[in-house]
């Protein structure tokens, strides 16, 4: 049987990367085999740059994008990986992802005007993804719910990466687009079986890292979602 792909999800700045690299150190320490991708993966070669390209602003004002092309994007992005997503989850190495299809339906949605349908535009990515391009599912997507203003990673505070080459992310700068992706997750983790809502700061204040990375763990066995370990 195949070990299950996890994916941690959440609004830009929200700390996946560094609680998915703790989680990543709590599921080896437990004796599990762990492959981790971060997604988008800008060395893909054929939608890996036209990403990079679209959050540089390549493609125009990011409140000018067209969300069911750049949806595409995203989507051929993770098609790309698929042989190697499913290579491991076939080699028993459980997958666990910063970010993946439901955060394309999340960004995406947050741009679609008034009268259009989330439900059906998110149904047309799942089919697109799944179905159509073939990429594994998740077994549950893992949403990060943090306040916007306790998030510990603001973009202005990120400094460059090599895929903005200078620029500025069009996605981390507008902070009404990160306010609308935050309630399009709050409506998935409502109205979706398989998003499940991690609360990192049930108090008011913000968990460490390594506690939130605790409670993915504590959600995971819960599920029982996990292989046994080796």
């Amino acid at each position: 049987m195949d070990a299950p792909l996890l994916a941690i999800e959440g609004v830009d700045g929200a700390g996946k990367s560094t609680v998915t690299a703790l989680l990543v150190d709590v599921l080896r320490a437990r004796g599990h085999d762990v492959a981790t991708y971060d997604f988008p993966v800008y060395d893909a070669p054929r939608f890996g740059p036209l990403i990079a390209r679209f959050l540089r602003g390549g493609f125009g004002p990011m409140n000018q994008s067209e969300p069911w092309f750049v949806g595409m994007l995203f989507a051929g992005n993770r098609a790309e990986l698929a042989p190697a997503l499913r290579a491991d989850a076939a080699a028993g190495r459980v997958v666990v992802t910063d970010r993946f299809s439901y955060s394309n339906v999340a960004f995406q949605s947050a741009k679609l005007g008034p009268d259009e349908d989330r439900d059906a535009f998110a149904d047309w990515l799942a089919h697109l993804e799944f179905e159509a391009f073939g990429v594994p599912r998740p077994a549950v997507s893992f949403w990060l719910h943090v306040p916007l203003a306790l998030r510990p990673g603001l973009a202005a505070e990120r400094g460059d990466r090599e895929y903005l080459d200078g620029a500025v992310d069009v996605h981390e700068a507008d902070e009404s687009l990160q306010l609308r992706v935050h309630e399009a997750y709050a409506y998935l983790a409502a109205t979706r079986p398989d998003v499940e809502t991690i609360e990192c700061a049930p108090d008011g204040v913000l968990l460490p890292p390594a506690a939130v990375a605790e409670a993915l763990w504590d959600r995971m066995a819960a599920l029982d979602v996990l292989p046994p370990p080796r």
